[in-house]
C-alpha cells in the first residue's frame, strides 16, 4: 500500500472520527511512530477510502490512491466526481469489476469511456453505465436490448432515459419478475430483482407513465416467491 503524506492522513482520520477513529487520530498526534503499528495498518485502508471519496482531495493524492493495492480504495477514487479524466481512463481498465463499475457510474466520466464500458463483458459494469445520468441516449438504446434483465432495469431507473424506451422495457421487466417468482432455486434472484424494481428513487417519469409504473410495482409487491413444485416424475 502506497504511503500518503502523514498530515493528510491525520486530517482524514480526524474527519472520519468513527468507531476507533478518535483513538487512531490521537495516537497519530502524540506518536508519529504509531504508523508502524498493526492497529494503524488496519485503519489505514478506511482512511484512504475516506480520502479517495472526498471531492476536495487533491489530484496528486487521488493519483497515488488510484494505485492502491486495496480494491475498495481504487473503487472510491473511480466514484469520486473530482477524479481527473486520466485516472478514470486508467481505472476503466482495472481488473476489478467493482472498480470499473464505479467508473461507469461516475457522472464525470467522459462519453468515450462510458462507450467502452458499455461493452464490458461483465453485467455488473454495464449496470453502472446504464444508471449513469450522463450516459448518452444512443447507449441507453443499446442497453434497452441488453440480454441481462438487470441492465435493462437500470435503464428504466435512469432519469435520462426517454419515455419511449421506458414504455418499451416495462412490460418485459414485469413479466420477468413474475417468471422469477415461479422458479425453484431463484429466491435470491427474485428478491434482488424486486428490490431494484421497487427502489424509491427509481425514475423521473411523466405523470401518466409514473402512475402506470407504480400501479404495476404495487401489484408485484403482492407476489410471493412460490416456485412450482418439481415434477415428481423428474424428481
Amino acid at each position: 500500500m502506497e504511503t500518503i503524506d502523514l498530515t493528510k492522513i491525520k486530517k482524514a482520520a480526524q474527519k472520519r472520527w468513527d468507531k476507533g477513529g478518535k483513538e487512531i487520530y490521537e495516537a497519530l498526534q502524540n506518536d508519529p511512530e504509531f504508523v508502524h503499528s498493526p492497529e494503524y495498518e488496519e485503519y489505514l485502508t478506511k482512511v484512504h477510502c475516506e480520502m479517495a471519496s472526498d471531492p476536495d482531495t487533491p489530484a496528486d493524492v487521488l493519483e497515488k490512491l488510484s494505485n492502491d493495492s486495496d480494491k475498495d480504495v481504487r473503487l472510491w477514487v473511480a466514484w469520486n466526481p473530482s477524479t481527473p479524466i486520466s485516472i478514470l481512463e486508467k481505472l476503466a481498465n482495472d481488473p476489478n469489476v467493482s472498480v470499473r463499475r464505479s467508473v461507469a457510474q461516475n457522472p464525470s466520466t467522459p462519453i468515450a469511456i462510458i462507450e467502452k464500458l458499455a461493452n464490458d463483458p461483465d453485467n455488473w459494469v454495464r449496470f453502472g453505465a446504464a444508471e449513469n445520468s450522463s450516459t448518452p441516449i444512443t447507449i441507453l438504446e443499446q442497453f434497452a436490448d441488453d440480454a441481462n434483465e438487470h441492465v435493462r432495469l437500470h435503464v428504466v431507473r435512469n432519469p435520462s432515459t426517454p419515455t419511449a424506451i421506458v414504455e418499451k422495457l416495462l412490460p418485459g421487466l414485469l413479466d420477468h419478475a413474475r417468471h422469477l417468482s415461479t422458479l425453484s432455486g431463484a429466491k435470491d434472484e427474485f428478491e434482488w430483482f424486486m428490490d431494484d424494481l421497487g427502489y424509491p428513487d427509481i425514475h423521473c417519469l411523466p405523470e401518466d407513465l409514473e402512475k402506470q409504473f407504480m400501479d404495476v410495482v404495487e401489484n408485484l409487491q403482492h407476489i410471493d416467491y412460490k416456485p412450482w413444485p418439481e415434477d415428481e416424475d423428474n424428481a
